[in-house]
């Protein structure tokens, strides 16, 4: 019994992480788009402003190589036979 409610726990704990690790990814798509005025804080957008600040080539692919890394860190879980 108490391994199921540590499973429950561990799962929760990924899913947490996944959101926030998404929502990250969320500001930079955002900032790389540039709409990081909408949604990032103020600190992003100053960045985004600056003459000297340039984006690297790879950040537009980021969202996408760290969402296919969450959801294999997701079936992982899942599927953990014990």
């Amino acid at each position: 019994m108490d391994y199921l409610w540590l499973k429950c726990l561990h799962i929760a704990a990924v899913l947490a992480w996944a959101g926030g690790l998404l929502a990250a990814l969320l500001a930079l798509a955002a900032a790389a788009g540039g709409q990081g005025g909408q949604l990032s804080s103020g600190r992003l957008r100053r960045l985004a402003h600056a003459q000297e600040a340039s984006l690297p080539g790879t950040l537009p692919y980021a969202p996408a190589a760290a969402l296919g890394l969450v959801c294999a860190v997701v079936v992982l879980v899942v599927l953990k036979p014990f």
